[in-house]
């Protein structure tokens, strides 16, 4: 049965689509999604999907951050495996100098050697986003202070690669993870089991605990 409190997430979830169709940061998302995301056959439902096909997998808002963006400051944050570039415009728009790059596989159906997909539009892209791989851009751009990567493919090999080549030639340099942990959808197990975690800083737990993943994502924010 359809409820006013369903009434009232349906009525914000649409008013957050027109501002990403947009290209508009929403301030936050509700808590509660998962009661009209679930059934379709409700009268106030909302694909999570067709918001992540306007956006990004994890839901951009500036709740989180706004305080991830102050605990980054001034330094460089070399954002890899960005998609459209909607994290790192967001990011860019609270201050932070972002470098963003991604090598559009996703755009092939995670196909790139056949090249049989879509094209890539460069109208999609929030941000200014460099066609590279992302092992190849880390090695690239060696002063980022941080790599950012949300929610890479599942089963990625590419971040346990990077972690140990940051680790051999960067060791200074941190990784901001967002995605499932370990046996997740995301980054193979070796890669946490290689990881070592930073739960010591104020700004960067306060990111972590304002972020809302999609429902039935059980994605965090991990500092390594």
């Amino acid at each position: 049965m359809d409820t006013p409190a369903q009434e009232i997430i349906f009525n914000k979830l649409t008013n957050i689509k027109n501002d990403l169709l947009n290209k508009k940061i929403p301030a936050s998302y509700p808590h509660g999604m998962h009661a009209v995301m679930l059934d379709p056959r409700q009268k106030y439902f909302i694909d999570k999907f067709a918001l992540i096909n306007i956006s990004a997998f994890v839901p951009v808002a500036l709740n989180w951050v706004l305080p991830l963006a102050r605990f980054i400051g001034e330094k460089t944050c070399l954002e890899i495996m960005a998609g459209k570039g909607v994290l790192a415009q967001a990011l860019h728009e609270c201050g932070v100098h972002m470098l963003a790059t991604d090598d559009f596989s996703w755009k092939w159906h995670r196909n790139s050697q056949n090249k049989q997909g879509q094209p890539l539009i460069r109208d999609e892209l929030w941000h200014n986003v460099e066609d590279i791989d992302a092992l190849e851009a880390v090695k690239k751009y060696p002063q980022a202070d941080f790599i950012l990567c949300a929610c890479p493919p599942f089963g990625c090999e590419r971040l346990y690669h990077i972690l140990r080549h940051i680790q051999q030639h960067n060791p200074t340099t941190q990784i901001i993870y967002i995605g499932e942990t370990k046996g997740g959808c995301h980054a193979e197990n070796k890669f946490f089991n290689t990881a070592k975690i930073n739960n010591n800083d104020y700004l960067f737990n306060l990111a972590a605990k304002q972020y809302l993943p999609w429902p039935q994502m059980r994605e965090e924010l991990l500092l390594i």
